[in-house]
């Protein structure tokens, strides 16, 4: 949980209803694992070795995930710290 008291959870299921809300479908699994593990602070190679997707997969699928949402909201998103 975050300082707003939404849950990770919860927030996966707002973008995700955003995200189709705006016409660019739904969040593809890699993508909620991306926003859990950003959540959660993890490193790509951490959620890579734990979740069986390759870390070079995850930076990308994170690098369109993040810019998909920076367009919708129109302002660019912070790169978690999991990209850096």
């Amino acid at each position: 949980m975050n300082d707003t008291g939404l849950g990770v959870g919860e927030a996966i299921e707002l973008i995700d209803t955003w995200l189709v809300a705006r016409n660019r479908g739904q969040l593809n699994p890699a993508e909620k694992l991306l926003i859990s593990a950003a959540w959660e602070n993890r490193k790509y190679e951490d959620v890579a070795e734990d979740s069986g997707y390759n870390a070079d997969y995850l930076r990308q699928a994170g690098q369109g995930l993040w810019r998909t949402l920076s367009l919708v909201i129109g302002k660019k998103l912070p790169r978690p710290d999991s990209e850096r």
